[in-house]
């Protein structure tokens, strides 16, 4: 179906006029923290814990913690969700209704796995049935048996599982316009990690496997040691908080550690932002809606903003209504 840029003018004429004018760029999500609620496996939950200690070491007044896990596929979203006494205790949580940041994992990232849009919005429904101003938290960890792996499959895995976790979160940010969902793939940080080591970067780092200061515990599934899962909690501190990794109180001494995370940020930096950031640049502005209209146009996907295969006045209503929300 084609369509003219006259027919779209109409309903993004003031949108363009004041984008022009007043460019909004992404701001961090909790620059002051929050109250949060992680769910999730073993290669999750322990950086969700070296976070809390680096969010009550720094000046985030309203932060608080809480979190849920299970081993291996238990900890998985949908898995969690079918336990009765995982779903219980989490149920319980959201139940009183303060948690303000849900963050999860995934695990079978894979069509018809256990980490799917449907298995995400069983939790979204959740919380926000209790708490509409709730936020998201999608995390995706290194690669299973990374210690086994070269450096080259380890990265090249890592992309397989990115793109497809992202492309999860991208339908659930269309799905839940107005509502954050925010993303990290802290397992470039694992991977950065062991580049620098395998570079000689790392001199203290003691070895990847097998000794007192390894980077991983045990090679399967290749559980990380204290050094990744502090640099992988350092990349959620600037994702949900804003923070700049040099001001944090990275404990675990290798060396200098923050090129890692900000190699890692920068790898993130691109799927950070909501689908009406279609520059993908961090600021909501004219270049967005310029986007829009050429997609629109077009027929790319970029456009469907509901996702239904068809680009008609729905996404225009829905990309105008994204727009004025800001970066949620």
């Amino acid at each position: 179906m084609r369509h003219s840029t006259t027919a779209l003018a109409a309903p993004l004429a003031l949108f363009a006029a004041y984008s022009a004018a007043q460019p909004a760029p992404c701001a961090p999500a909790f620059p002051t923290g929050t109250s949060t609620l992680f769910i999730g496996h073993s290669f999750f939950m322990p950086v969700s814990e070296r976070f809390n200690e680096l969010a009550e070491a720094g000046d985030y007044p309203d932060h608080a913690f809480d979190n849920v896990g299970a081993g291996g596929a238990s900890g998985s979203p949908l898995a969690l969700w079918n336990d009765p006494v995982d779903f219980d205790a989490i149920n319980t949580r959201l139940a009183q209704r303060d948690v303000d940041l849900l963050g999860m994992t995934a695990y079978d990232v894979f069509p018809g796995g256990d980490s799917d849009v449907e298995a995400y919005s069983n939790w979204i429904d959740l919380a926000l049935a209790y708490n509409p101003d709730t936020s998201f938290f999608i995390g995706l960890p290194w690669v299973p048996t990374a210690p086994e792996q070269s450096l080259e499959s380890f990265e090249q895995g890592l992309a397989v599982l990115n793109n497809r976790l992202f492309g999860t979160v991208d339908a659930l940010r269309r799905k839940y316009p107005g509502t954050r969902i925010l993303f990290a793939n802290y397992g470039s940080a694992a991977y950065e990690t062991v580049a620098l080591y395998e570079a000689g970067g790392l001199p203290d780092a003691g070895c990847l496997l097998d000794c007192e200061d390894a980077l991983f515990r045990d090679a399967r599934p290749g559980h990380a040691g204290p050094v990744i899962t502090e640099l992988s909690a350092a990349v959620w501190m600037h994702t949900l908080y804003g923070a700049d990794p040099s001001s944090l109180s990275l404990t675990v001494f290798v060396g200098d550690v923050v090129p890692v995370v900000e190699a890692s940020i920068a790898y993130n930096a691109p799927y950070q932002t909501p689908p009406q950031d279609l520059e993908r640049d961090g600021v909501l502005d004219l270049a967005d809606i310029d986007a829009f209209i050429g997609a629109f146009v077009g027929g790319e996907p970029e456009a469907d903003f509901n996702a239904d295969g068809v680009r008609d006045l729905r996404d225009i209503t829905l990309f105008v209504g994204a727009f004025g929300n800001g970066c949620r």
